[in-house]
């Protein structure tokens, strides 16, 4: 049902000609292939979408598109191998100093919680980025993003053999939801 309407959504953006339309549609056609399994084709997506927003770029949509090129999209224990950790690095800083600029705590949080699923980042940056996240979508009381920071912080610390730190991550989360 999803992949029909976005179908029939990206054919009126090229009847009407809304191209920032389009760019929000091909990400979330992306983030559906990306759900199906399909990450050459989310990269695709992604890839036009960052093409087609370029004459319309500002800092808010500079940042966006930064983010969501370079947030990796590694769930669990898959690993993507069309995602490029190192790129997706700079990125992500890119975009993190963007809504800084720009005063966006969202998309602060939700670069910060990308950079704690980073594994090129150091350790100690991705603890940071991770309770940095936390912070921000308590803030926000955005509780969405608090459950997939607290999700993630307890796999982060099962990673590392530290069941004992998971736990009160993923309690929090689980009550949360």
């Amino acid at each position: 049902e999803a992949e029909k309407l976005l179908t029939k959504a990206l054919s009126l953006t090229d009847k009407q000609q809304l191209r920032y339309r389009r760019v929000d549609i091909l990400r979330n056609i992306s983030a559906l292939r990306n759900a199906q399994g399909n990450s050459k084709e989310r990269h695709r997506l992604l890839a036009e979408a960052e093409q087609l927003s370029q004459p319309f770029v500002d800092v808010n949509m500079l940042a966006d598109n930064l983010y969501y090129l370079g947030s990796p999209a590694n769930t669990g224990l898959e690993v993507d191998p069309d995602i490029n950790m190192a790129a997706n690095q700079q990125k992500l800083n890119r975009a993190l100093s963007y809504y800084k600029k720009i005063n966006d705590l969202h998309g602060q949080a939700k670069t910060y919680l990308a950079i704690g699923t980073n594994y090129i980042y150091e350790l100690n940056t991705r603890q940071e980025a991770m309770a940095k996240a936390s912070s921000l979508f308590e803030q926000l009381d955005d509780s969405s993003g608090l459950i997939d920071t607290l999700s993630y912080l307890g796999y982060f610390y099962i990673q590392l053999h530290m069941g004992d730190k998971a736990e009160k991550f993923l309690i929090q989360a689980t009550k949360l939801a």
